[in-house]
């Protein structure tokens, strides 16, 4: 097996802690090491060309890809440069509301301190969502950490 070092947001690496990533697993370990080796290149570099823009020009770009090749797939998911350990998410437009539903929304007053961490204060939380799909937000700040659950959730009755 290679020695893949210790970049941390390499996308296979990250495939290794999640469910079914036994399958993964079984190809890497399956093929001789030039080949492994070769793939975890390969896997940093498109890593590199699907995250590494400010845009998000190509990843939007690789994600129509994906979804006009296999109709049922409805969202990707890759690595997020900017904030470690998270994932951005490419979604498909016209099936959204058929999958997805608003389950809570906050706002609030954010403070870098370091390495992507912040501070953040002043959180408010959305009450609500109107028919036309506008935000109702309290007028006070309720500082609550905690997602605060809209009830139920919010899927548009008219789709525009």
């Amino acid at each position: 097996m290679p020695d893949w070092g210790t970049r941390s947001n390499n996308t296979l690496r990250q495939w290794f802690f999640i469910p079914g990533s036994d399958a993964l697993n079984g190809i890497i370990n399956a093929c001789p090491r030039d080949k492994a080796t070769s793939l975890v290149i390969a896997d940093s570099f498109l890593l590199d060309q699907l995250a590494g823009q400010d845009d998000y020009q190509i990843s939007s770009f690789v994600a129509a890809a994906l979804f006009a090749k296999n109709p049922d797939v409805s969202v990707i998911a890759y690595p997020s440069r900017k904030q470690r350990g998270a994932l951005n998410y490419g979604v498909k437009v016209s099936s959204f509301w058929g999958f997805w539903a608003l389950f809570s929304a906050r706002r609030g007053r954010a403070q870098h301190l370091a390495q992507g961490y912040h501070r953040i204060s002043q959180i408010t939380h959305v009450s609500g969502v109107h028919d036309d799909g506008a935000l109702e937000w309290p007028l006070v700040p309720e500082d609550i950490e905690s997602a605060m659950q809209l009830t139920p959730f919010f899927v548009p009755t008219a789709l525009p």
